[in-house]
């Protein structure tokens, strides 16, 4: 797994854990929608680390507790 595909999976099972739609998340990071959603469907593949601090900062939780998964071990380059 490539780390974009890794984040946006991360970010789905967030959203699902806490219980929020991809719309609210964009809304509560200050994302506009379409940004989330080329995020999880793979169009974007260098996301910014700003915008994973904002996606956190949403969610409330930190980067590292976002960073803390599976998913992120084994990463393809």
């Amino acid at each position: 797994m490539k780390l974009h595909q890794a984040q946006a999976e991360r970010i789905l099972e967030l959203c699902n854990q806490k219980g929020i739609t991809k719309t609210r998340l964009a809304t509560l990071a200050g994302l506009v929608p379409s940004t989330l959603n080329y995020i999880i469907s793979g169009k974007t593949k260098n996301i910014k680390s700003d915008t994973i601090l904002l996606i956190c900062e949403a969610l409330e939780i930190s980067l590292s507790e976002f960073y803390d998964s599976k998913l992120f071990t084994n990463l393809e380059y």
